[in-house]
C-alpha cells in the first residue's frame, strides 16, 4: 500500500461539512512510515489539516478504520 484516499460528507439537516482521510507511504525515510492525514471542513471551504506520522502498517490502517467508523456513526457517508 502506497496511497489510500477517503472522502465523505455529513449534509444530513443543516450540516454541510466535509472530511477526508489519506494515507500516504512515506518514501524518503529510510525506515518504514506512513503519513496519515486528515482534512475537515466546510463543503466549499479549502478546511484544516492534521498530520500525523505511524510507523506500522497495521497502525497505519487499523487507525484509519476506526477513524471511518467514527465518522459513518455521525452521519457522513462516502462520496465517490
Amino acid at each position: 500500500m502506497d496511497n489510500e484516499n477517503f472522502y465523505f460528507e455529513n449534509t444530513e439537516g443543516v450540516h454541510s461539512k466535509f472530511w477526508a482521510i489519506s494515507i500516504i507511504k512515506d518514501k524518503e525515510n529510510k525506515i518504514d512510515c506512513w503519513w496519515l492525514i486528515r482534512k475537515w471542513g466546510k463543503i466549499g471551504d479549502s478546511g484544516r489539516i492534521m498530520r500525523e506520522r505511524i510507523y506500522s502498517n497495521y497502525e497505519v490502517l487499523r487507525k484509519k478504520d476506526k477513524l471511518i467508523e467514527e465518522k459513518k456513526a455521525k452521519g457522513y457517508s462516502p462520496v465517490l
